[in-house]
């Protein structure tokens, strides 16, 4: 604290009385449970609070039960700060963590921010289930029920070598081909053998890959190829990366979405029980999808970067319907 003075001609013209003022910690709240949007993606909104201005904040996700041993750490995603110079009030980001082995679980968030200062706010600790990738396949899901029962606590390794042998016994019940049952027996081979963490990783990870396979079937590829595409983009859309960048990812990711839409033409076409229309429909469907990634571009090329985030969610729940919605609501 002090005086300041202005003087002129030997007197005193003005004087300001200086207070230093103590910088408080920033707050964030979430403004509701953190919810599903679409398929498979989280959304989390939440209102900033700061004396002077925010400069970044993140999410961590626990699992909500921390009794067990869990193989991996916990998720931790940034947040989307508020507009305006001050990056204060209220926001949303919206991730998709369905790939992610604590998906399907009740999970904990608590969200932190930081000021232009450098202090620390920590929010409420809220519960929720983490969205999850649906499954239409018997097998599939049950072998994601025991990639997260695994992936949540290392302790029940023998259970999941019990089920995997269960499962092995009669694959057809559970809509197995033939041709995957070796895989299904080496998975329980690897499971009756498995006891460091990191082979109990590597086992975490091939049942994601083996639920894939199941569900996915001769589009396997291709769907990878393009959640990879989604992947790409939207991080370079968060990283603030160039227009040139933007408008590269977003021709990557055009080709590989007509490379899935023809993977699944195929596949349409060597099932003889799946519905199928006169191909207009289809045509329809994709000018659509071609127009959202063009205008995913446009909002990219010009700032608009999370509302091209939103629109870029918006085109994987509808592929994501293409995918896991019945012969007929696929046809559509």
């Amino acid at each position: 604290a002090g005086t300041a003075r202005i003087v002129r001609e030997g007197r005193a013209v003005a004087t300001l009385r200086l207070a230093p003022a103590a910088d408080l910690p920033p707050t964030i709240d979430f403004v509701e449970v953190p919810s599903p949007r679409g398929r498979s993606g989280l959304r989390l909104a939440y209102e900033i609070g700061d004396d002077w201005g925010a400069v970044s904040a993140t999410a961590r996700i626990v699992p909500a039960e921390t009794s067990g041993h869990a193989l991996f750490d916990p998720p931790s995603l940034p947040l989307a700060l508020p507009g305006g110079a001050r990056r204060l009030g209220r926001a949303e980001t919206v991730r998709d963590l369905s790939a992610h082995p604590f998906a399907g679980a009740e999970v904990a968030a608590e969200a932190t921010v930081i000021d232009g200062a450098g202090r620390e706010g920590h929010g409420t600790s809220v519960v929720f289930r983490l969205p999850e990738r649906s499954f239409r396949d018997p097998m599939a899901r049950a072998l994601v029920d025991l990639r997260r029962r695994l992936a949540l606590d290392a302790r029940v390794i023998d259970g999941v070598a019990i089920a995997l042998d269960a499962l092995a016994l009669a694959p057809e019940r559970f809509g197995a081909r033939a041709g995957r049952h070796l895989g299904l027996r080496h998975l329980a081979a690897v499971a009756g053998a498995a006891r460091e963490p990191a082979e109990l990783r590597g086992l975490v990870e091939a049942l994601w890959a083996a639920a894939l396979v199941q569900e996915a079937g001769d589009t396997i590829d291709e769907e990878k190829a393009l959640q990879a595409a989604r992947d790409a983009l939207a991080e370079a859309l968060r990283s603030g990366a160039s227009a040139e960048e933007i408008a590269r990812l977003t021709r990557e990711l055009r080709q590989s979405m007509d490379r899935y839409l023809e993977a699944l033409t195929r596949a349409a076409r060597a099932d003889p029980g799946r519905e199928r229309g006169d191909g207009r429909e289809r045509r329809v469907d994709r000018q659509s999808l071609s127009r959202m990634v063009d205008r995913i571009e446009s909002l990219g090329r010009t700032g608009s970067r999370e509302a091209a985030e939103r629109l870029l969610a918006d085109l994987g729940d509808t592929l994501d319907r293409l995918r896991g919605g019945s012969p007929g609501e696929a046809r559509q």
